[in-house]
């Protein structure tokens, strides 16, 4: 996957990644809490956008 196309699913996760928690524990994730996902949503938003120099 390019850069553009992983900055593009980013920016479309942004306003629902805490809408994926229920998925997590189904798939026996029940460790993670709402807050893990979008922490790591953030810092991998943060690398795409450094890598772009925006």
């Amino acid at each position: 996957m390019g850069i553009e196309q992983s900055s593009h699913r980013a920016t479309q996760a942004d306003p629902v990644v805490e809408t994926w928690l229920p998925n997590y524990h189904g798939i026996g994730l029940t460790h993670l809490t709402a807050e893990q996902p979008r922490q790591r949503l953030d810092r991998c938003s943060a690398a795409l956008l450094a890598t772009q120099n925006v």
